[in-house]
Formats: C-alpha cells, sequence, structure tokens
C-alpha cells in the first residue's frame, strides 16, 4: 500500500541518501573484522590492487610451505619433518629427536627441543621475509583505506544521526500500529 506519510516518506529519502556511504562499506569493510584496525584482514579483496597483490602473496606463502615441507621430506627422507612457524625462530624445519642423524648439513639448527630441534635454511629465510613484508605492508595499506573509509563516514554522520533519531520515532510509530491492530483501534470520525 501507498504510504501517504510525508513524515515516512521524508525518512525514506534521508536513508536512500547514505546508498553510496553503505555500498562503499559493504564493498570495502569484511563481515567479521579483526579486534584491532592494525592487523590487516579488515578490507575485502579487489578494492585495491596493490592489496590484492599482498594477499595473493600471503595466501600463495602457505602453499608454498607444503611444497616446502613435501620437497624436505623427500629429499633428507624425513617422514615426520614439519615445516612451521615459531614465534622464537620463524619459519622453521622441525625435526624430532630420532631423525636427527639424516638432517642435511644445508640445514642452520636455531633452536634445541626436548623431543627435537628446529632448524632454518636460506630458503625458508628468504620466503619468511617476503611473506612477513607482505604481511606488514597489507596492515599498513588496510589502516590506510580504513582511514579513507572512516573519513568518507564523518562527511555523512549529519545525515547519519538525524536517521538515527528518525528510526527511533519509526520505532514508537510501529508500537503505536501493533497495538493499534491487536486492539481494533481505528481513526475517529
Amino acid at each position: 500500500q501507498e504510504c501517504l506519510s510525508g513524515t515516512l516518506l521524508g525518512m525514506k529519502e534521508n536513508i536512500l541518501s547514505t546508498r553510496d556511504l553503505y555500498d562503499i562499506l559493504e564493498k570495502s569493510i569484511v563481515d567479521e573484522p579483526p579486534i584491532t584496525i592494525t592487523e590487516g584482514g579488515m578490507i575485502h579483496s579487489g578494492v585495491h590492487t596493490t592489496l590484492d597483490e599482498y594477499i595473493s602473496i600471503i595466501e600463495k606463502g602457505k602453499t608454498s610451505l607444503l611444497e616446502i615441507q613435501e620437497r624436505e621430506k623427500e629429499s633428507t627422507g624425513i617422514s615426520n619433518l614439519k615445516v612451521k612457524f615459531s614465534k622464537m625462530v620463524g619459519y622453521c624445519i622441525e625435526v624430532s629427536k630420532g631423525a636427527l642423524s639424516k638432517v642435511p648439513d644445508h640445514y642452520i639448527q636455531k633452536q634445541t627441543l626436548t623431543n627435537g630441534a628446529r632448524f632454518i635454511t636460506p630458503e625458508l629465510k628468504e620466503y619468511e621475509e617476503k611473506v612477513l613484508e607482505a604481511e606488514g605492508n597489507r596492515a599498513n595499506l588496510e589502516y590506510e583505506i580504513f582511514q579513507d573509509i572512516r573519513t568518507k563516514v564523518i562527511d555523512h554522520v549529519k545525515v547519519l544521526q538525524n536517521i538515527c533519531l528518525e528510526i527511533s520515532f519509526l520505532d514508537v510509530y510501529t508500537s503505536f500500529a501493533h497495538l493499534a491492530v491487536k486492539e481494533g483501534y481505528i481513526c475517529p470520525k
């Protein structure tokens, strides 16, 4: 049914005037962003080409880790070898105690563990630098993009405040309408 209320029609116009802002937010910000705005992972891919390149490096890096792990398992004959990330060492190759005798000479030992040891290789170090640089650049670029988006939101703050006020009035009108239907109220003649 067609709305005849000037108040409600005015609300509709205010809400429609923020469609461009809605589109920016919907296209740019992921549905479940991280808690802090400086860690990266809050902006959708497709928003910025350089950001997409960083995301690609990071995602390809996960595949590369598995490839390195499989290649090292095959070349060393250490079936339980693992390539992983450690806060102490960074990206490393973890070898159990029983397989330490099979470790090749080009592995550089970085940490001794109770049940084995952690090693690095020049290839793994290069990989780590590339991925960590991409992660840092991604976080910085995403923060810049977020700042731009925040500026656009600030430009709309008055309209958004008015919409909030109008929504509160709409809530009251809806409650009155619900009560009128429930109780059978009609307009006096």
